[in-house]
C-alpha cells in the first residue's frame, strides 16, 4: 500500500516560467485578474501568508465559480485558480512596511492590476 499524500488540487508544487508576474503587496492590497478576481494578503509571518480570494475562477470546468475563501500559503508554494490563474507566494519581506512578493502566472489575455489601479481607472462603459 503507498502512504504517499499527494498535493490537493488547489496547492501545487512552484514552477517557475518566463511569462511570471511578479507583484509586491502589503496586508489588505489586493490583486485583481481578469475583471472578477481579487487575491488580498490579509496576514503574514516569516513563513508565509493568508490570502483571500474572492470572485470567480478562470478556465476549465469551473470557470465563472464564484469563490470566497480563505488560503494559507507557505513561501514557495502556490495556488492554482481555475485552470488559468496560478499564484506563488514567492517571499515575505518583514521590514517596513510589511509585503508578500507574489508570482502570478496567466495567460496573456488576462490582466493582472493593482487593485488601487484598477479602482482608479476609466471604465470604457463610462
Amino acid at each position: 500500500m503507498n502512504n504517499k499524500q499527494t498535493p490537493t488540487p488547489a496547492m501545487q508544487p512552484v514552477s517557475l516560467s518566463e511569462n511570471m508576474i511578479i507583484l509586491n503587496r502589503q496586508v489588505d492590497e489586493g490583486i485583481l485578474i481578469g475583471e472578477k478576481l481579487r487575491v488580498t494578503p490579509t496576514d503574514l509571518d516569516a513563513n508565509g501568508a493568508r490570502i483571500h480570494v474572492r470572485g470567480e475562477l478562470v478556465g476549465g470546468a469551473d470557470d465563472g465559480l464564484t469563490i470566497d475563501r480563505a488560503y494559507e500559503l507557505a513561501v514557495g508554494s502556490s495556488i492554482r485558480l481555475g485552470t488559468l490563474v496560478n499564484i506563488t507566494l514567492m517571499k515575505v519581506m518583514l521590514d517596513a512596511p510589511r509585503r508578500v512578493q507574489f508570482g502570478i502566472q496567466v495567460p496573456p489575455n488576462l490582466t493582472v492590476h493593482q487593485k488601487e489601479s484598477a479602482d482608479n481607472k476609466p471604465r470604457e462603459d463610462d
